[in-house]
């Protein structure tokens, strides 16, 4: 898998990021990235993000750590980072990674039942509203929803997929990350009604979106973009 950057500043907040990286985060635009990364820290344990870029300023050596991830569709993604300082600032950090979120559900799962497993032998040494909280805590259904909150189509489509927005993105470099992601489904013959279910869009909006797409590449009419996205190999 191609290699996902950024580029942070001392508080993790994203100062910029190369086109994978938006790809991991599910996101077409550095802007929304951006945005996301000043109101809410993509590191799901933000004091581990803080030791990390405090050993990188202070031994000038790269870290690599295994760390959780948040995404803008509220997935949480478990990734070995590698993280270094740029040499003439203590400032700003780089970080780079590999997309391995096919692996991440898992062990998610097993930190969630591993958490509450232990609190449960909080039980005994608690008052009546303790052991109320304790219960309304065990039946939090939250964590369960991000589980349950990740990519309907499995993990050889994302592949092919996204080996396929590479492709695209040389031929047709107008087209926004969105536009090329839509491509690149069409493009492995995937229908629209499937593309929205896969994608969580509506077919309308995105056969809008198709149309927007060829109004963008005018030496091909609609039917004849679709066959060459099809004759790709």
């Amino acid at each position: 898998m191609p290699t996902c950057t950024l580029i942070v500043d001392k508080y993790g907040t994203i100062l910029d990021a190369n086109q994978q990286a938006l790809l991991f985060f599910k996101t077409e635009t550095k802007k929304t990235l951006i945005e996301f990364s000043n109101n809410k820290s993509i590191f799901v344990d933000e004091l581990i993000l803080l030791e990390i870029l405090n050993e990188i300023s202070d031994t000038k050596s790269v870290h690599k750590r295994k760390v959780f991830l948040a995404r803008l569709d509220k997935t949480i993604a478990c990734i070995d980072i590698l993280a270094v300082s740029f040499p003439s600032t203590d400032h700003s950090f780089l970080i780079q990674f590999s997309d391995n979120s096919h692996e991440s559900q898992d062990i998610f799962k097993n930190l969630v039942h591993t958490f509450k497993n232990n609190i449960i032998q909080l039980k005994p040494y608690l008052n009546k509203p303790g052991k109320e909280l304790l219960g309304e805590i065990l039946q939090n259904e939250e964590l369960e929803g991000i589980l349950k909150n990740k990519p309907k189509h499995n993990q050889e489509i994302a592949l092919l997929c996204q080996e396929r927005i590479l492709q695209l993105s040389a031929l047709y470099p107008e087209l926004s990350i969105g536009e090329l992601t839509l491509c690149a489904y069409l493009s492995l013959n995937i229908s629209i009604e499937n593309i929205a279910q896969i994608t969580g869009k509506t077919p309308n909006s995105l056969r809008v979106a198709y149309h927007r797409i060829v109004m963008k590449i005018p030496s091909l009419n609609s039917k004849d973009l679709l066959k060459m996205l099809k004759s790709l190999k």
